[in-house]
């Protein structure tokens, strides 16, 4: 069965992965960056490919866990797909964070409220985990979320480079 039933209390738990986004707070240089053309739509400057390989990516990472779990016949995989969706999110929300720059560069304690409601997330999702080798197994998958976004930032800032420098 590749339906996955989630209990009110996942759904409570997804709203508040949601929630976790309104702490992500201010960027340092937004007042020194030039406005946005006045005619540009809110998903342009690649945002829209931004959003559709990351929701792409959790899905997959979340279908690979569904899986993965079905095929060693582990009874909890509903437990692990909703686990590696609700941290993949809040990998997501780490990594979006420091938007340009590497989330590690910027600090983890840059955004204190966003930690708070990632680690207050967390400990809730443990509320709802009980085997350990499948938090651990839910932790590296959803995981891949904030690797990628974090090698996409290095790419661009490779490429920016590149163009300061010109052709040839």
């Amino acid at each position: 069965m590749l339906f996955v039933q989630f209990t009110d209390f996942m759904i409570l738990l997804l709203i508040a992965a949601a929630a976790v986004s309104g702490f992500v707070g201010d960027v340092q240089d937004i007042m020194r960056r030039r406005p946005r053309p006045s005619r540009e739509g809110l998903l342009a400057g690649g945002i829209a490919w931004h959003i559709a390989w990351v929701g792409l990516l959790m899905a997959g990472v979340t279908l690979l866990t569904q899986a993965l779990a079905l095929g060693i016949g582990n009874d909890h995989w509903r437990t692990m797909v909703f686990t590696v969706l609700t941290l993949a999110q809040m990998w997501q929300v780490m990594g979006i964070r420091s938007g340009r720059e590497p989330l590690f560069e910027r600090g983890l304690l840059s955004n204190v409220p966003l930690l708070g409601a990632v680690l207050l997330t967390f400990a809730l999702q443990l509320v709802v985990i009980y085997a350990p080798l499948e938090l651990v197994s839910c932790i590296s998958l959803s995981g891949v979320v904030l690797a990628a976004l974090e090698i996409e930032k290095r790419l661009r800032r490779g490429l920016r480079r590149e163009g300061a420098r010109g052709p040839g």
